[in-house]
């Protein structure tokens, strides 16, 4: 289309130069018949111009339905098996990048496609692994659990990612998954998680929620507190979270701990008095997926953590199992309502 262009171009070019040199040789029957083919010529062109330019549209639109068809064809085909990260992009949407917030030194600025990649296969592999044992169904959410033992974390490079879980632990903690549906469009559900405005309105354990800086524009560092539990010391976290966009068009949040950054002052300004225990997000991770011609969403959330601290025991095991089996709904719940609902307004 370009050479086309430009030969049209040439032509007219051609036919004014020659305009001027009979204007001032005079007209001569050799000049006047070269003229006369030239312009002949550059009206024919002109001519087809718009058949060639029809062609090509057509051509163009083919082109684009047949591509359409073929990423038709293969979110089908992707739909019968399980889900993967190829053809998978990080997803810049979330709510807070700037250049200044960029982490710019350490560890974690290290390797961070990689890093968020691993993080995000061994969400993705483990919500649909098999052999989950049912703990209970309320309200249509349904709760699961497998051993801490029984779940692939990663490997990460020196100074990313939670700190080592102890053989101990794993003997005592449980993964838990949940699943459910919401009567919204999966955008408005994901709107939720794209920025800290409604953590605490569906998180019933976070009582605080600061951005400590980003890694790119998917990736970014939350600290998050919790409040005592009883005789149990407040909670504090510092987590990863990666956005990332499914070939299907699912949406995948996945998240971790990072030990490696302490946030001394945002544990020296948090509104708890009482002295923090670090808990560790070891794995955790939300996945999203549009169902019924885009007007529901199913939701999927899969959390393994290491209390720590006198949670980190039998009996504190024993107590973070039940919250467990009745925070995810609870959790869920709320999307549901806020999604939904006129409730659906940041807090504060």
């Amino acid at each position: 289309m370009r050479s086309l262009i430009i030969g049209w171009a040439v032509l007219l070019v051609a036919t004014s130069c020659l305009q001027g040199v009979g204007g001032v040789l005079g007209t001569t029957v050799a000049g006047s018949n070269i003229f006369d083919r030239l312009q002949a010529a550059s009206l024919s062109f002109q001519q087809q111009i718009p058949g060639i330019l029809a062609k090509k549209q057509l051509e163009g639109l083919r082109w684009l339905q047949e591509t359409r068809q073929r990423i038709q064809n293969a979110r089908v085909r992707h739909k019968d098996g399980p889900l993967t990260l190829e053809g998978s992009l990080a997803d810049c949407s979330p709510v807070g990048f700037s250049r200044d917030s960029l982490l710019k030194n350490g560890d974690l600025t290290c390797q961070v496609e990689e890093v968020n990649l691993e993080l995000a296969r061994r969400v993705l592999d483990l919500l649909q692994k098999d052999g989950w044992e049912d703990v209970c169904s309320k309200e249509g959410i349904q709760i699961q659990r497998r051993s801490a033992q029984d779940v692939a974390t990663g490997r990460f490079p020196t100074g990313v990612g939670p700190a080592k879980f102890g053989e101990k632990a794993a003997r005592q903690v449980s993964c838990v998954k949940a699943s459910g549906e919401i009567e919204a469009p999966m955008s408005r559900v994901y709107h939720l998680f794209l920025s800290n405005d409604y953590v605490l309105q569906y998180n019933q354990f976070c009582s605080e929620i600061q951005d400590v800086g980003w890694l790119d524009k998917s990736t970014k560092i939350s600290w998050a507190s919790s409040k005592s539990m009883g005789p149990f010391a407040p909670r504090d976290f510092v987590t990863r979270s990666h956005y990332r966009i499914l070939r299907d068009g699912s949406l995948l949040l996945s998240t971790m701990s990072e030990a490696g950054l302490p946030c001394t002052e945002f544990r020296e300004q948090g509104s708890n008095p009482e002295e923090y225990v670090r808990m560790d997000v070891v794995l955790g991770g939300y996945l999203f997926q549009s169902t019924d011609d885009g007007s529901k969403t199913r939701f999927q959330m899969v959390s393994l953590c290491n209390p720590g601290g006198a949670l980190d025991s039998t009996v504190g095991a024993m107590i973070s199992s039940m919250l467990c089996a009745t925070g995810p709904v609870k959790f869920i719940s709320a999307l549901r309502r806020l999604s939904v609902g006129a409730e659906s307004k940041p807090a504060g």
